[in-house]
């Protein structure tokens, strides 16, 4: 099957999961959108272990590639924070598109370190979308920018960008299974390392655990299973792709 599929896929999950994401976080983590990420992660523990149980193959790689693979997933949680308070400003609707601007960085990184070759149409290309993300975040009622909005997604884009760089140059031959599950295992890994050295966390969670009704934790697990499914094909259309900036 061709990487465009699986790379078509992707954002269309990651659209339904968005508005997970902007109901949760709005609804039940408004003061602490760090813990949504952290109670994520630590649901997608699961979903790694469950990878790595149906393939033990993945416990058979370097212990330095399942290092970074894990590590890279640990980053993703600060990846995404800047994004959790860009939904809780605005709506996503308006934070989500300047993810767009996701690509251009990759382009600019493949460039810089991995070879890949920057036609004019991408370049074109790119000042397009650098526009669209500037205007996206225009407020015409107040007529200001929204530059809240705007630097944090910025921010997100550019650290999902230099993941998506990362994991191309360092898992270009691993089976994308693989990464998924060593990806999942060390965000997990990070998440209960934040609840256990960090008390004001480690209160947080208790209380959000004693506090959240229980079909909030039924929305977190369609919420991961929906993330494993788009970074699953992500990660299948990068590990199949003439390059990363394509896939974005």
């Amino acid at each position: 099957m061709s990487w465009i599929v699986f790379a078509s896929l992707s954002p269309f999950v990651w659209a339904f999961y968005n508005i997970l994401d902007q109901y949760l976080v709005r609804k039940y983590f408004r003061a602490a959108g760090l813990m949504m990420l952290i109670f994520s992660s630590a649901f997608g523990t699961i979903i790694g272990l469950s990878i790595l149980i149906a393939q033990p193959d993945a416990l058979l790689l370097p212990l330095p590639t399942i290092m970074t693979l894990a590590l890279l997933g640990a980053a993703s949680i600060f990846i995404f924070w800047p994004y959790i308070i860009a939904i809780q400003e605005d709506d996503s609707n308006i934070a989500v598109p300047i993810f767009q601007t996701i690509p251009v960085f990759v382009f600019v990184m493949g460039w810089l370190f991995l070879g890949e070759v920057v036609s004019m149409t991408t370049i074109f290309a790119a000042s397009l979308i650098i526009m669209a993300a500037v205007g996206m975040s225009f407020d015409t009622e107040k007529m200001c920018f929204r530059r809240k909005t705007l630097g944090c997604m910025l921010l997100s884009s550019f650290g999902l960008a230099v993941y998506t760089v990362l994991l191309r140059y360092f898992a270009e031959d691993i089976f994308w299974t693989h990464i998924m599950g060593w990806n999942l295992i060390g965000a997990g890994m990070c998440a209960f390392l934040i609840i256990l050295c960090a008390k004001s966390y480690r209160i947080n969670a208790c209380c959000l655990l004693k506090s959240t009704p229980y079909f909030v934790f039924i929305i977190f697990v369609l919420a991961e299973i929906l993330a494993a499914i788009a970074e699953g094909s992500f990660v299948k259309a990068l590990s199949i792709a003439p390059s990363a900036g394509h896939v974005q």
